[in-house]
């Protein structure tokens, strides 16, 4: 009997032994087909083979990592997250057992490549830190000068008219609208509460971005309204079609938000009987707003698109666009 057993016990361990060096032997033989892909210049093969070796021997060492690496800086040479995912190889490299005992002279290289990869790595960051500031400082650039492009804030009308006399703003008519007051020139524009803050045009006007309003509260100026696009199928000189006029109002917008940045609220409302959306971006009580509002086909003022700038501390605006 217990012969028997001796005899069982063997055959199991020779068979254990003969399946280990089959193992061996498809590891082996995937990481020569590796090599040979690596020497075509084929890096996806090889990683292909490499991963197959690491399954059979559910492992790794420094020579299969160490070729791995190689085939991955080729592959991604030219991503920018090369460094992602070189550097944790690299780690598991560095933390293989065999490591001690690796040829000196690919663990040397490995450890320059390291290097080279924390050093762009730390460039790429100050880089794109720079990069960053930049643009915070053009788009503040940009928010302040649109700001201040039509006038002054916290003034009166009298104060106004004193510093722009060819404005004529002594006749031009005011609107009142809840808690404000709305001035505009009524040879060229008609505003109402229902349509604000949105104009009505009287004549196809040819100033470049006119001001369709200024806007008071307690006798001080809180924002203007800019008129900066007005398309209309009928009025307007651009010779195009209902789509293409809707597509010209939707560029404004998404040009003002590269200009402003990705800081911004947006918000539905409703005027001129129409559905409107409202850009917003704003810097504590001061703030620029894109209005739009396209209309269905066939009906006359095809797009308008109005800019509101605004110095409101006392949030009065808000209460009125809805």
């Amino acid at each position: 009997m217990k012969k028997l057993l001796g005899i069982i016990a063997f055959l199991i361990a020779a068979g254990y032994t003969v399946q280990a060096q089959g193992n061996a032997n498809e590891a082996k033989a995937a990481y020569l087909l590796a090599e040979e892909c690596y020497g075509k210049a084929d890096y996806k093969c090889t990683l292909d083979y490499l991963k197959q070796a690491r399954t059979i021997l559910d492992g790794t060492n420094c020579k299969i990592l160490y070729l791995q690496i190689m085939a991955s800086r080729e592959l991604y040479a030219k991503s920018p997250y090369a460094a992602d995912m070189l550097l944790p190889l690299i780690e598991e490299f560095e933390k293989s057992p065999d490591h001690a005992t690796f040829n000196e002279e690919k663990s040397l290289e490995i450890t320059k490549m390291k290097l080279a990869l924390k050093n762009a790595q730390r460039l790429a960051a100050e880089q794109k830190k720079e990069k960053e500031a930049a643009d915070k400082a053009a788009v503040e650039k940009s928010f302040t000068t649109a700001l201040y492009s039509a006038g002054p804030y916290g003034v009166s009308m009298e104060e106004l008219d004193r510093a722009k006399p060819s404005w004529n703003l002594k006749k031009w008519k005011k609107t009142d609208i809840g808690a404000i007051q709305v001035y505009y020139d009524a040879n060229l524009f008609s505003i109402s509460a229902e349509n604000f803050p949105f104009a009505t045009n009287r004549k196809i006007i040819s100033t470049p971005n006119p001001i369709t309003g200024i806007i008071t509260a307690d006798n001080k100026i809180i924002g203007y309204l800019v008129q900066l696009l007005e398309l209309d199928q009928e009025k307007s000189t651009f010779s195009t079609t209902y789509d293409q006029v809707k597509k010209t109002s939707a560029s404004f917008v998404e040009g003002f938000k590269i200009t402003f940045g990705k800081e911004y609220t947006t918000r539905s409302f409703t005027a001129l009987r129409n559905p409107a959306v409202l850009t917003d971006w704003r810097k504590g009580s001061k703030g620029v707003s894109m209005m739009q509002i396209s209309f269905p086909q066939g009906r006359a003022g095809v797009a308008k698109l109005v800019e509101l700038l605004y110095d409101d501390p006392a949030g009065i605006l808000d209460t009125l666009i809805k």
